[in-house]
């Protein structure tokens, strides 16, 4: 959906408790802990909203970044109708639909699969090796196994709860999105929350891998 101009300033307001002006890069987390990492160990200084999401203004390198704190699902992607002609970058957690693609390690989703089969094309930055991504609004239960069932028929090797639905919205308004997924469960076999104290330190070593490539995407933007 494309809205007008002014009807984008009253939803800015609303969503993000401010008016988006001067900034080109978009950082967009699902995750409150991933969120706070960015905000407040990697950014040099920080001007922090509320609106109907948390969201801030910082510096990294004399560049300003927007960062949202997106909420988890399909409705993430109601921030990318507001946003035009950005450089956006996704970062969230996602389950494994085969064993090569292990617990901890980060991947960068090239393509991303709607449950209709349609097919986005995203920003490669080869900061990650590529995956496509598929769609599961769970991880659990007979629901999760029907929708990686098809993310698999779809060729897809991860799944997780927003990049697909986040990459159309963004393809609507001309962005130019880039998303990152760390593989924290593998539907069916492995819970997240079971993880064992190897695993979970895979996902902290994952976790400084991404905060250094985001400072370096960040700077590598014009």
């Amino acid at each position: 959906m494309v809205y007008s101009e002014s009807t984008v300033k009253k939803l800015e307001q609303v969503l993000l408790g401010h008016n988006v002006k001067d900034v080109d890069v978009v950082i967009l987390v699902p995750l409150r802990s991933v969120y706070s990492l960015i905000c407040h160990f990697l950014a040099e200084d920080i001007l922090e909203y509320k609106g109907f999401y948390n969201n801030a203004i910082i510096n990294i390198a004399g560049k300003s970044v927007l960062v949202i704190n997106i909420p988890q699902g399909i409705q993430a992607q109601d921030i990318l109708t507001i946003l035009f002609r950005k450089k956006i970058l996704f970062f969230g957690y996602g389950g494994s639909l085969y064993k090569q693609y292990d617990v901890g390690k980060v991947f960068e989703v090239t393509i991303g699969v709607l449950p209709n089969g349609e097919k986005f094309y995203l920003n490669s930055t080869k900061a990650f090796p590529p995956v496509t991504g598929g769609y599961s609004p769970c991880m659990l239960g007979e629901l999760a196994e029907y929708y990686c069932e098809i993310s698999r028929n779809s060729q897809c090797h991860v799944v997780d709860m927003e990049i697909a639905y986040c990459a159309s919205a963004a393809a609507q308004n001309k962005n130019i999105f880039t998303a990152w997924v760390m593989i924290t469960d593998i539907p069916g076999e492995q819970n997240f929350w079971e993880i064992s104290d190897n695993l979970q330190n895979e996902i902290k070593i994952g976790i400084d891998r991404v905060m250094n490539a985001i400072k370096e995407f960040i700077i590598e933007q014009g």
